[in-house]
């Protein structure tokens, strides 16, 4: 796991660091997105040239949706449908409208911060992804793929490569199905780590594709210490 970023004094408020904010519990999350089938209709009337750039846009969609690496909660997910409403509500009443990514522990006990991991990865198993991105939960494009009766032929993709399948096309490609709630790994010292794995339709062109994107969340419960050092040292930075 990498090794998480740990704030600098100069980016702290001086009222924090007299506060010593190793105290308390710090969330980091991370997110990977994985192409794993393309749908064909999306190549449809297409130049050689121009199916290459659908295929980089897609691209582009997942590794913009993804989080590189592991980041602080604040620098990564805001309160656009991405955080529990009791998790909104807190850290408006700590910091205001806008929380600032570093200015402190996010929870002071550790009970409330993994209860807050869980449920901030349980949500992203069924909020609205924002329009930006082009995905949507499969549920409900598979919704829309049975109002329209619809059967987009999927071309699977490892590594970024094509792979060849029946003339092409996958027919039988079944979409992974998504976890329906958070895993939990839990360390000696009670810190806890949440991961769900689910699978999105993204159509970076508006035009009913149903590309599949496999995405990865994982939001872990780290110590203020672990994630600002010990006000010793921060002062001494």
């Amino acid at each position: 796991m990498q090794q998480a970023k740990r704030a600098k004094s100069g980016d702290v408020p001086t009222a924090l660091l007299e506060a010593r904010v190793d105290k308390g519990y710090v969330l980091y999350v991370s997110r990977t997105a994985e192409i794993t089938a393309i749908d064909m209709n999306m190549f449809t009337d297409m130049r050689p040239n121009e199916q290459s750039d659908a295929l980089d846009e897609l691209k582009k969609r997942a590794t913009v949706y993804a989080i590189d690496g592991e980041g602080c909660l604040g620098d990564n997910l805001d309160g656009d449908g991405q955080l529990p409403q009791w998790v909104l509500d807190q850290f408006i009443e700590k910091h205001g409208l806008r929380w600032w990514a570093g200015s402190g522990a996010d929870f002071e006990m550790l009970e409330e911060a993994n209860r807050a991991a869980k449920d901030i990865v349980e949500l992203a198993l069924t909020a609205p992804i924002d329009s930006f991105y082009g995905m949507k939960h499969v549920a409900v494009g598979d919704e829309t793929i049975q109002k329209c009766s619809a059967r987009p032929e999927l071309y699977r993709a490892r590594g970024g490569v094509l792979e060849p399948g029946s003339d092409g096309f996958l027919a039988r490609y079944t979409v992974p199905p998504s976890d329906t709630e958070a895993r939990q790994t839990v360390n000696s010292n009670g810190l806890a780590t949440y991961t769900a794995s689910f699978s999105l339709y993204c159509d970076p062109f508006g035009a009913e594709l149903y590309n599949v994107v496999r995405v990865t969340f994982t939001c872990r419960v780290a110590t203020g210490e672990e994630a600002f050092g010990s006000g010793d040292e921060l002062a001494a930075e």
